[in-house]
């Protein structure tokens, strides 16, 4: 039990990134964007994994493992609202694009 937190969080990251495929799709086809638009739309969350895993490694060693993933929940969880706002999006009803 001493690394549930750990597989938590790496179960956590690996179903965002088959989230980030599912919804590259849904862009294409349900969005009607082209690919180099629908891939820029989802290329922020691998470039922040990138990014700041220099961040994560001196928060660990600084803190320990508990608080850096405690932190990081809570960051997720403050901001999966802010994704989740309503568009102007206009729904074509006639099947025409």
């Amino acid at each position: 039990m001493n690394f549930t937190g750990t597989v938590t969080s790496n179960f956590m990251m690996n179903s965002t990134l088959g989230l980030l495929i599912v919804s590259q799709q849904l862009l294409l086809i349900g969005g009607g964007l082209k690919p180099l638009a629908a891939g820029a739309l989802t290329l922020g969350y691998p470039l922040m994994v990138v990014l700041f895993i220099r961040a994560g490694e001196r928060l660990l060693r600084r803190y320990g493992p508990r608080k850096p993933m405690i932190w990081g929940a809570l960051l997720v969880a403050l901001a999966a609202p802010c994704s989740c706002r309503p568009t102007s999006y206009s729904h074509n009803t006639n099947g025409s694009r």
